[in-house]
């Protein structure tokens, strides 16, 4: 019985490792047609040929008579078995089990014949050994380590789905000359390094000053933050993990600014919320309610501002004016509305133009008025000033008068005959 149970251990342990190495080498070739070679992966794959090499050597027990089935044998040996199973499925691309042959004569009568040592192929030596001075990358950094897909559904309905793909679409158009930033629509992001399980998938999410490639996964140790910003599109079945769990989580994380909007309604009151991270804590951003129809809130970080409204949600840019354009909209429907806004626009103005020219009108009749006002002023004072000349001369006319009567007693007196001496003889 020990050596029965010995022998079904070995050979299951064979197959299991044959099997598994086989999988690693046929991947490692498709991605080695692609340019790709990981130095790393050929590293484990020599390690654990390596242990192999030593348990295929002790292979020399009739493993068909412990198993209590006299008269079948396997015929390959597991390193035979190995290589003809990898010859098969990289031509086939097809499991195929090791073959057993019926054999008349008991096991025991046949001998054993030891397989030598495989050595691998003389073109994977170099790719063995790392390349002087190089560092060898962690696979607890690989995206091979952590998978790039939960199994979830991309969207629980199409205006879910449709939602998802204008959002990603207009932030791309509206950030295409920006190198730096970096947009993600439902991709596993991870928050702790070697654990496959702690992860979140955002519908749509945006990191500012992304120096390097994200990868298949957003892993934040690498990217050294968390996304800036993170859109969550509510559907029945994740409007309250939306607006719960996944947003606790978001906050622990340290994400600056989340927001909740709801495609079909009456998930979440209202259908656009936004949030901002104030201390730990996420604050309501004010909310603008321009008509019934139309709800506006502005983002912090974007400096955009978010509409919803009959037609979605959609990004309204201030600097230009206009909205910013998704992949569902034709570019005739943005003209036209572009058109209409534009003839708006000239209406306001022209209404804008019409008070300027009430108001210079104003300002010129005040202008007119202040101007006789002044002139009659200056005239008044003019006036005024000639009166007082006129007063002051005709006070001088009263003096000088009145000096001419005061010495014309005198004058008379001299002029009198009495008073003139005669001449002397």
């Amino acid at each position: 019985m020990e050596f029965a149970a010995r022998a079904e251990f070995h050979d299951s342990l064979c197959a299991d490792t044959s099997n598994g190495l086989f999988f690693e080498v046929a991947e490692l070739v498709a991605v080695a047609c692609k340019g790709h070679l990981l130095r790393q992966r050929l590293n484990a794959i020599r390690s654990r040929l390596t242990e192999c090499r030593a348990l295929w050597g002790r292979e020399s027990e009739p493993i068909g008579e412990a198993r209590g089935k006299p008269g079948i044998r396997y015929v390959e040996s597991p390193v035979s078995g190995f290589i003809l199973n990898l010859c098969r499925r990289w031509s086939l691309w097809n499991p195929m089990p090791v073959k057993r042959i019926q054999q008349s004569a008991p096991i025991s009568t046949v001998p054993v014949v030891q397989p030598p040592t495989p050595i691998p192929p003389p073109i994977m030596q170099p790719l063995l050994s790392p390349a002087p001075g190089s560092v060898e990358p962690d696979p607890l950094d690989s995206d091979d380590y952590y998978p790039y897909a939960d199994g979830v559904p991309f969207a629980s309905s199409p205006e879910q789905g449709q939602v998802m793909m204008d959002v990603r679409h207009a932030l791309g158009n509206y950030f295409e000359s920006q190198r730096k930033v970096y947009i993600g629509m439902d991709m596993l992001v991870y928050d702790k390094r070697g654990d496959r399980t702690s992860c979140l998938a955002p519908d749509v999410f945006v990191t500012f000053d992304v120096a390097k490639p994200v990868g298949r996964s957003y892993k934040i140790w690498l990217v050294g933050k968390p996304p800036d910003i993170v859109w969550e599109f509510a559907s029945a079945s994740t409007a309250k993990e939306d607006a719960g769990t996944k947003k606790k989580r978001y906050r622990g994380w340290g994400v600056p600014e989340y927001w909740l909007y709801d495609p079909q309604g009456g998930l979440h009151k209202p259908r656009l919320q936004g949030f901002r991270l104030v201390k730990g804590r996420y604050r309501r951003l004010p909310e603008e309610r321009r008509s019934d129809s139309l709800l506006v809130v502005t983002s912090p970080l974007l400096g955009l501002e978010l509409h919803s409204s009959e037609r979605g949600l959609r990004f309204w840019d201030p600097e230009a004016g206009d909205y910013l354009r998704t992949g569902g909209e034709s570019e005739k429907e943005r003209l036209v509305e572009k058109a209409e806004k534009l003839e708006e626009r000239a209406g306001r103005l022209e209404e804008q133009a019409g008070r300027l020219e009430e108001r210079e009108k104003r300002l010129q009749l005040e202008i007119r008025l202040e101007a006789e006002a002044q002139a009659r002023r200056e005239s008044e004072d003019r006036a005024t000033a000639a009166e007082a000349r006129a007063t002051a001369a005709e006070a001088r006319a009263r003096a000088a008068e009145a000096r001419v009567a005061g010495l014309e007693p005198l004058v008379a007196k001299l002029t009198a005959p009495d008073s003139v001496p005669r001449n002397r003889k």
